[in-house]
């Protein structure tokens, strides 16, 4: 499945301070299955971190 067939559906939370960024999702798959997604983004000076959770 090529990820453009995924969609948001709603920004649950989101929450950003200068050194950190958290965003919660809805997701919705090309064959229909819902996810929750969470994204953190960490700002260390110059060098910025990515980690995304999956739950379902």
């Amino acid at each position: 499945m090529a990820s453009q067939d995924w969609q948001v559906c709603d920004r649950i939370l989101e929450l950003r301070s200068q050194w950190l960024a958290m965003i919660s999702e809805h997701w919705q798959t090309g064959q229909g299955q819902r996810l929750d997604y969470i994204t953190l983004l960490i700002n260390r000076t110059q060098h910025h971190k990515r980690l995304l959770l999956s739950f379902s």
